[in-house]
């Protein structure tokens, strides 16, 4: 079990080295990149 600064830690992080505001671009962001899947997409 992790605690909840420890999440926020690896969420900044994540943000940081994105180049991102907040989590929703995050998501967006590593859909563009390829890291992610788009779930939004109906196969």
């Amino acid at each position: 079990m992790i605690t909840e600064k420890t999440t926020d830690h690896h969420v900044s992080a994540i943000l940081t080295k994105l180049d991102v505001p907040h989590r929703r671009a995050a998501a967006a962001a590593a859909r563009t990149l390829g890291i992610a899947p788009d779930r939004r997409r109906v196969p």
